[in-house]
């Protein structure tokens, strides 16, 4: 199998060639394992494939933007500076509470 057409930028291998040839079954309308448009669902993991080159930037993104949600209901997260390092936490503080 060359590496071209349909993820195109993956190394071949098995992965690939199940995902291809899953693909490839329920988008054969001939054939057992079809399975009409309307009726299939995306489903997406976080196994690294799916994410960007640089997943950081995403989960900053993220990060900042729930962050502004979060602040919108709960005021007081506006204190939080993240440029302060956090309270220290100990075993023995852990114990006492």
């Amino acid at each position: 199998m060359t590496n071209s057409g349909h993820l195109a930028s993956w190394v071949d291998g098995g992965a690939k060639s199940r995902i291809q040839a899953f693909l490839a079954d329920i988008t054969n309308e001939d054939g057992d394992g079809f399975i009409p448009v309307d009726e299939r669902i995306a489903v997406f993991d976080n196994d690294g494939t799916l994410w960007p080159e640089q997943p950081l930037l995403a989960q900053i993104a993220f990060t900042i933007d729930r962050f502004a949600e979060l602040t919108a209901e709960q005021p007081e997260l506006a204190k939080f500076s993240p440029t302060r390092p956090p309270q220290r936490v100990t075993w023995i503080g852990l114990a006492m509470r």
